[in-house]
């Protein structure tokens, strides 16, 4: 359902994506991701679990998008295919770390194991916002939603 979901915030974002900057995409995406998770971590109904799985997905997509797109607009032609590269390799080191430490899971409950990771990913979205070259200042972003949210009907579909 997750890949379902980030199919679906692609295609939203096809729509959506020059209303914000790629660092308030990011930062919107992975906040939106970790508080996703923490509900996910607390939740035992498994049609809300897998309902949260697909909003959680959706979430995901605004930072696959803004992380191209700051890939191609700030790295040389000839140098994208080797930071493609070591962005994968880190996010797939990182993902093995985190398949590796299911093990924990046969001695701690998975509840507070997913907390612990929701949580990381919410950091993540709160440090975005304070990094050089991804943040932005609050008035840029209260400028931003203001316009975003007092464009008539008809300018909104053409953006």
């Amino acid at each position: 359902m997750e890949s379902a979901g980030l199919v679906v915030g692609s295609l939203l974002m096809a729509r959506l994506a020059e209303r914000l900057r790629e660092g308030q995409w990011i930062a919107l995406s992975f906040i939106g991701m970790g508080l996703a998770a923490i509900v996910f971590s607390q939740v035992i109904a498994m049609p809300l679990a897998i309902a949260i799985l697909m909003i959680s997905g959706v979430l995901s997509a605004p930072s696959v998008v803004a992380r191209q797109l700051l890939i191609q607009q700030h790295t040389p032609r000839d140098m994208r295919g080797r930071v493609n590269s070591a962005f994968i390799v880190t996010r797939d080191t990182v993902f093995m770390i985190g398949m590796a430490a299911t093990g924990l899971a046969d001695l701690y409950s998975p509840r507070p194991l997913y907390l612990g990771a929701a949580l990381a990913i919410l950091l993540c979205g709160c440090l975005t916002l304070v990094l050089p070259g991804l943040r932005q200042p609050i008035a840029e972003w209260r400028q931003g939603f203001r316009m975003r949210l007092t464009l008539p009907q008809s300018s909104q579909e053409n953006v």
